[in-house]
């Protein structure tokens, strides 16, 4: 008997975070050196995803600091409202992370073969 973990959030929840990873962080690097990397994780009580790249990160202007994202405002209400998952974003002067929770108590279904 095979043993399946399934996360039954859309894809739309990590895709919002790659984009702006990609956009405002990997494209910032006008040397051709932006990279954007996705990990996964497992604890015993979550699911965890990172976004992480090295784009300009705290060397934001005050304009593009005080940006509110739709996509990333968006994706922490669906996070908390699906699966009490939560969104976190820390921006350095190596660039920015963000990580996604997923609690696996609401977030996986055992199906067996």
């Amino acid at each position: 008997m095979l043993k399946f973990h399934i996360i039954s959030e859309r894809s739309l929840t990590v895709q919002p975070i790659v984009e702006n990873s990609i956009k405002h962080g990997a494209l910032t690097r006008h040397d051709g050196t932006g990279k954007v990397t996705v990990k996964t994780e497992e604890t015993d009580d979550d699911v965890i995803i990172t976004v992480s790249d090295n784009g300009i990160g705290a060397n934001f202007t005050d304009i593009q600091r005080e940006h509110y994202s739709v996509g990333i405002e968006n994706t922490r209400k669906r996070l908390e409202i699906l699966c009490k998952g939560t969104l976190e974003i820390s921006i350095t002067e190596d660039g920015c992370t963000a990580a996604i929770t997923l609690p696996k108590a609401s977030t996986k279904a055992e199906v067996s073969i």
